[in-house]
């Protein structure tokens, strides 16, 4: 006897001990709920609906999208609102017990779930839910979807947090709507969006990129479009694998394997060997950067430079310049002796040479060009921003008109900018610069 009770007294303490590490890892009761209590902040619920919505939460703790706070409001709100559209109407008994409305919120929770495209259960328990569900009651939850499936830019980051493929559904519809819009570009018929199919695929692809901030979805996305975009348009796919090709060297995914131009893109891709050679000569460089992400809009800059044809050079051979100019003396002194016309010979001779010291003596940069390229020389070949706005400014000109008209009038000879973004600053490369004057 003295030991069941010596038993009891040890015991106690520890059964104790487990009960309160129980109650404060445990989910709160849901009077306690915080969310609860903004919910009827939000709207002033009768007793009966606030026994249905606490059943309801505890019975659907284990939703993975109700860590997203407005995601659950959201289900929620919308299950409330279904409430009181049907309540009053409900004859049937199956559905006035608690378990009845559970199978009602889950089918919310999966229209929900389908309207913000966030990954879905399985298809047996898809099917399961809506074998529960009464048709008349499914279209009146439908009917209330669209108010609550908005979401802003911030909602759309958080949610995608928890979902890293989320986007791929966003991007099938982008896909869907870029052939939609080039039917109708085809048949001639009237945009509404005011964008071509090209420029409206960008523009959601960008965005879609935007609200998603995680690197795996990131990354997939640009080689995605990149893909997507060889046969549609070359320079925005080839920029497109730029920016993926930069993971390559700043992913902090050890796993990351970057994917390579497949052979079948580059024949697309690229008409001659000469354009290809210059794209890897801008993954290299690129590459070979230490700040790369200040040279990304550079190297995106060259992309565009890949394709403009080239000009035939034309070469002066001053030999054969100086021959042919020792044969007209002859010619002229020939027809001296038997014209007597010297004056007239001799100043059709200095013209020819007026000719060619004007060919000879042509300028490189133009009066604004030198102006701003010996500022740069003043500032040792660096000038930060406010420096180069103040520039332009004065001439009444934009930063990019003169930069870039710099960059693409020379690009051909020196295969390279001249000028170049380089963190907070513009650069101007001094090698480069001193072959052109030279």
């Amino acid at each position: 006897m003295g030991m069941f009770f010596f038993s009891i007294f040890f015991a106690l303490p520890a059964l104790w001990f487990m009960w309160f590490l129980y109650s404060t890892v445990r989910e709160r009761p849901a009077h306690a709920d915080e969310w609860m209590k903004e919910i009827r902040g939000g709207c002033d619920m009768t007793k009966k609906e606030e026994e249905i919505m606490s059943y309801l939460s505890e019975k659907t703790r284990g939703e993975r999208f109700f860590y997203v706070h407005f995601f659950k409001l959201r289900a929620f709100y919308l299950f409330l609102q279904y409430l009181r559209a049907e309540l009053p109407n409900h004859t049937n008994e199956r559905y006035i017990g608690l378990e009845g409305y559970l199978d009602i919120f889950n089918y919310t929770i999966y229209v929900l779930k389908v309207a913000l495209k966030v990954k879905l259960p399985y298809h047996t328990k898809i099917a399961e839910i809506e074998s529960k569900v009464p048709d008349e009651i499914k279209k009146v939850i439908d009917s209330l979807i669209p108010q609550f499936s908005g979401l802003n830019e911030e909602e759309n980051r958080k949610l995608n947090e928890h979902d890293s493929e989320r986007w791929k559904n966003f991007y099938q519809a982008i896909e869907a709507e870029y052939t939609t819009i080039e039917t109708s570009e085809t048949k001639h018929e009237d945009i509404e969006t005011g964008y071509t199919a090209v420029e409206k695929f960008i523009a959601d692809i960008d965005t879609l990129i935007k609200n998603n901030g995680t690197e795996v979805a990131q990354r997939e996305i640009h080689l995605k479009a990149h893909k997507f975009l060889v046969t549609r348009d070359k320079v925005a796919s080839l920029q497109y694998y730029i920016r993926y090709f930069c993971y390559e060297t700043l992913s902090s995914d050890h796993n990351f394997k970057y994917k390579p131009v497949t052979a079948r893109d580059k024949k697309i891709l690229f008409d001659t060997p000469e354009q290809l050679k210059k794209f890897e000569k801008i993954l290299s460089q690129l590459q070979q950067k230490k700040k790369r992400k200040s040279y990304l809009n550079s190297s995106l800059l060259k992309v565009e430079n890949i394709f403009i044809k080239e000009k035939r050079r034309i070469v002066l051979d001053t030999d054969a310049i100086q021959s042919a100019r020792n044969d007209l003396a002859g010619v002229v002194d020939i027809l001296n002796e038997y014209l007597e016309e010297p004056e007239a010979i001799a100043d059709n001779s200095q013209n020819i040479q007026d000719v060619q010291e004007t060919e000879n003596t042509s300028p490189v940069f133009n009066t604004l060009q030198t102006e701003f390229l010996k500022l740069f020389e003043a500032n040792n070949f660096h000038l930060e921003y406010d420096e180069v706005d103040n520039f332009v400014h004065s001439k009444g000109m934009f930063k990019s008109q003169l930069i870039e008209g710099i960059n693409e009038q020379f690009y051909e000879e020196l295969d390279d900018l001249l000028i170049e973004e380089d963190g907070d600053h513009y650069t101007l490369n001094k090698e480069y610069y001193q072959h052109l004057i030279s």
